[in-house]
């Protein structure tokens, strides 16, 4: 017989409904328009998929939340649990420094050389 794999709210204690609502308030914070385009792209799963979460309130099953863990990190913890425990803010803060960083230094090679009178490669 085949054993079910479950959802996250089995899996966490977090109530499906919980689970759901919070998913889907994050979605659509993250993505104010065209919610499901952009979440299906970002996870690279159908648009239908995602429709199914935000229209109907259904929760993501265990692979659809390990996706969208696996695309927006310690945001989208923060937002399943409700808030931030102590080690999930530190791997948030760490997370989104690192973020920056990157952001920063391509901005630094994009705009540099024009600031500096250089030509552009």
């Amino acid at each position: 017989m085949r054993q079910s794999h479950g959802n996250i709210g089995q899996l966490s204690g977090l109530d499906q409904t919980i689970v759901a609502e919070r998913v889907v308030a994050f979605l659509r914070q993250r993505h104010p328009h065209s919610t499901a385009k952009h979440v299906a792209r970002d996870l690279d799963i159908s648009r239908e998929t995602v429709a199914k979460w935000i229209e109907r309130g259904s929760a993501p099953n265990a692979e659809g939340i390990l996706k969208l863990i696996a695309v927006y990190k310690t945001d989208l913890l923060i937002a399943l649990l409700g808030g931030a425990e102590q080690w999930l803010a530190v791997a948030a803060w760490h997370e989104r420094r690192a973020r920056f960083e990157a952001e920063q230094a391509a901005f630094v090679a994009e705009m540099g050389p024009l600031l500096l009178g250089e030509d552009r490669p």
